[in-house]
């Protein structure tokens, strides 16, 4: 039996994340209207995983535009988490609670679609 990951074939949630200093949020509106693909990566300074992909974000920001989502986390630890490891988002929401990483059907940290 296989399983479809939940983000998959279901429209995106309606959500509007503010955006964390210096960067602009988003929300649905920006991604429906968008004319090209962009990576929307969840986050957080507490998580190892973020930590190792960085690099590979970091290599990718020029040829993709990658959204972030600071997920369940402090604005000032995202903030020097992104200090420390670069900045490859091009926007930055803000989800300190993860409402919208649940609505979106991420059940954990790491999960870019």
């Amino acid at each position: 039996m296989t399983s479809t990951p939940p983000v998959l074939d279901r429209p995106v949630p309606g959500f509007n994340l503010p955006g964390l200093a210096p960067a602009q949020g988003f929300g649905t509106q920006d991604l429906k209207t968008l004319q090209a693909p962009v990576l929307v990566n969840f986050f957080a300074s507490w998580c190892i995983p973020c930590v190792a992909e960085m690099p590979t974000l970091m290599a990718f920001k020029d040829q993709l535009p990658i959204w972030g989502v600071a997920y369940k986390d402090k604005p000032e630890n995202a903030a020097a988490f992104l200090r420390h490891s670069g900045n490859p988002f091009a926007r930055l929401g803000n989800d300190p609670e993860g409402v919208r990483v649940w609505t979106g059907g991420c059940l954990a940290c790491r999960k870019p679609f």
